[in-house]
């Protein structure tokens, strides 16, 4: 069977199967998503939004990534070929459908649909496995037929969310959702035995002193998960798990609360105009620091500025 690491470059631009016969690597549908994640600041996850024709079929074929589906519609019919043979199911609104990469399989869905699709890379799934599952880390996830998780669905709407308004939470927004997805389907993988903290170091004062001096320093720019934890000479996986032990926030909420103390202090600055504090703290534009800033103080910057007699 074709190896993730051997698909053509662009396999990753859109939600794709093998077919088994030929080896030939295309999009689940023909046609263009609603909406999709491929021009996203994060990466291992694609996210795409589509609205399916009537009674579509796929034989002999394997998910290229790992594919977790949400429906959105109406009850619609399933019939799911593995390697036990076929299952009839109603997948209904609000459920989910898994199938893990490369697992042959053939399916036919009576009626049109209306879903969210995920395609997760293997490679950053087996690597959090490996911490998370420290006795069986080679252990393949299992397809997962019509079931219900509204955590996941809350996760699979705030990245839907990012993309239709142009990314505003940037590159580790995303990134800690994914953390957080991929983590969420270890955890309820059945068999599976969550390594215990125990076995893993947490962070000390002296990386979170290192780690506080490096977002204040760079807070201008669109720092990555994978950055913050090689300062702390961590995986992202483990990072993001000892990182709000330590703090209690995720390095998103972290990040953000920083920026939002940044821009406090240039706003002292009568000769500063709100655009020109909103880049400088790290903020997408003005209407990004207006909305973060009145989520966190109830005021918007220029009501703070009027209140102190600044602006």
């Amino acid at each position: 069977m074709m190896d993730s690491a051997d698909l053509p470059a662009n396999a990753p631009g859109r939600t794709a199967f093998i077919e088994l016969h030929s080896g030939r690597v295309r999009p689940v549908l023909p046609q263009a998503p609603l909406c999709s994640s491929r021009g996203a600041p994060w990466t291992d996850l694609l996210l795409e939004e589509y609205q399916s024709p009537r009674d579509v079929e796929q034989r002999d074929v394997a998910p290229a990534q790992h594919h977790l589906l949400l429906h959105l519609d109406e009850p619609t019919r399933m019939e799911l070929k593995l390697e036990g043979g076929w299952r009839q199911f109603e997948l209904r609104r609000g459920q989910f459908l898994f199938c893990p990469a490369q697992l042959p399989l053939s399916l036919r869905c009576r009626g049109s649909g209306h879903f969210l699709s995920v395609a997760l890379e293997p490679a950053r799934v087996r690597c959090a496995g490996v911490e998370w599952d420290h006795h069986s880390a080679g252990r393949s996830l299992s397809p997962r037929l019509a079931f219900e998780d509204p955590f996941l669905v809350a996760l699979l709407e705030c990245l839907r969310a990012e993309i239709r308004h142009g990314y505003p939470g940037g590159r580790m927004y995303g990134e800690t959702l994914v953390a957080a997805l991929i983590a969420h389907l270890l955890r309820n993988e059945p068999g599976g035995t969550p390594a215990t903290n125990g076995g893993l170091r947490g962070l000390s004062r002296l990386q979170l002193r290192r780690l506080d001096a490096f977002m204040r320093e760079h807070l201008a720019e669109d720092i990555s998960l994978k950055t913050l934890a090689g300062v702390a000479g961590l995986s992202p996986f483990h990072f993001v798990r000892v990182f709000k032990q330590a703090t209690g926030l995720t390095p998103h909420r972290y990040l953000l609360e920083r920026r939002l103390e940044r821009a406090r202090e240039l706003l002292l600055c009568r000769s500063r105009a709100l655009a020109e504090v909103a880049v400088e703290a790290g903020f997408c534009d003005q209407s990004h620091l207006t909305l973060q800033f009145k989520r966190a103080y109830g005021v918007t910057p220029g009501e703070f500025r009027r209140r102190l007699g600044v602006g």
